[in-house]
């Protein structure tokens, strides 16, 4: 008689589970989408994080040979008192004018959300710097590229070169 039972592999692990091949297939197609931002992001952020990481620890001029020094670079970064003074003026920038200005940014926001007599002016005067160098860099590029008065086309015209919009030369006649 035997004590302990026969040691088989449990009954479902042997069935096919419906829906699974479908979800192994989604996370792979989940995985080549993303694969493209996870390279950006270890080239551009990663890679530069940990390059500066491991340059910390050493003195290095970019012209002569680097050196290792260990936690000197720390070391002396914590004694000098420009470190604490920047690291001070960067706490009390994070700590009030970083909300300072989110709560006055939603406030606008609410503000031109409102439904009030002259909103639509108020919302242009508000966009006015944001459109303004579109508008100002479109209307330059039609001056420069304009057939008749252009900029490019006059240039050429002076020195006797029949522009791409078909200036005529200085004389007011186009060459043979």
């Amino acid at each position: 008689m035997t004590v302990f039972p026969a040691i088989r592999p449990a009954p479902s692990s042997r069935r096919r589970v419906p829906g699974r091949h479908l979800a192994v297939r989604e996370a792979w197609e989940g995985y080549a989408f993303i694969s493209l931002w996870i390279a950006g992001f270890l080239v551009f952020y990663a890679g530069p994080m940990l390059a500066s990481l491991g340059l910390s620890f050493t003195s290095w001029n970019l012209l002569g040979s680097i050196r290792w020094v260990g936690l000197d670079n720390y070391a002396r970064m914590i004694r000098d008192p420009l470190f604490w003074q920047s690291l001070k003026v960067t706490t009390l920038y994070a700590l009030f004018a970083v909300p300072l200005d989110l709560a006055a940014a939603l406030l606008l926001a609410m503000l031109l959300n409102q439904k009030l007599r002259g909103i639509g002016w108020y919302r242009t005067l508000y966009y006015m710097p944001t459109i303004f160098p579109a508008v100002v860099t479109a209307i330059l590029w039609q001056w420069i590229f304009n057939p008749e008065v252009g900029l490019i086309n006059g240039a050429l015209g002076l020195i006797g070169i029949r522009g791409p919009c078909g200036l005529p030369r200085p004389g007011g006649r186009f060459p043979p």
